[in-house]
């Protein structure tokens, strides 16, 4: 689910090149297996039908990423949870995801704490997103410009995730802080 999707398109582009070639994307269809490229909240909603009619469901929205009961899996990692057939498969986040293939041969090391900044591109949030920073780069390049707190063309910006008052952290900073802490 979510073939249209950014994330849903790369992923139909890497099942074909790995030669899977029975690609579905019908959600009435009785398939064994789903991945769900799509809002936490859709995912949500539609993950314990999908559960129910026996299926496999790997998710790679971040609905069940901090449920104990799911296993975050990166198979170089934790590819062993999938021993035990999960029939619920959580993604971890992609920034969490590198920085735990990274720090996991360190850990041996000792070392306990590390400090990470990270630099990611719009199309994380989507193809709007895309679509919108198109859009104020045509308008800027022609002159017409925004507002420098609403612009994305030709700038640097936080996380689009609210700032926790008490921490001062973005949810996107806790997000890779509890995602690499259940990966390594």
């Amino acid at each position: 689910l979510g073939a249209n999707g950014l994330v849903g398109t790369e992923l139909i582009t890497i099942l074909a090149e790995q030669g899977v070639n029975q690609i579905t994307v019908d959600v009435n269809a009785n398939a064994p297996l789903w991945f769900l490229a799509i809002p936490d909240q859709a995912s949500l909603e539609i993950t314990p039908t999908l559960l129910q009619r026996g299926a496999t469901v790997i998710d790679l929205s971040a609905a069940h990423r901090e449920d104990a009961t799911v296993p975050l899996v990166v198979p170089s990692l934790n590819g062993n949870l999938l021993d035990a057939s999960p029939s619920l498969i959580a993604s971890p986040n992609c920034t969490a995801t590198i920085l735990a293939i990274a720090v996991a041969p360190l850990l041996p090391l000792g070392r306990t704490s590390i400090t990470v900044t990270t630099m990611q591109a719009i199309s994380g949030a989507g193809s709007a997103a895309l679509e919108l920073l198109e859009q104020q780069t045509r308008d800027s390049l022609e002159g017409n410009c925004h507002h420098a707190a609403d612009t994305w063309a030709f700038n640097v910006l936080c996380h689009e995730s609210a700032i926790n008052a008490d921490s001062g952290m973005s949810g996107e900073e806790q997000k890779v802080i509890d995602e690499t802490r259940r990966l390594i």
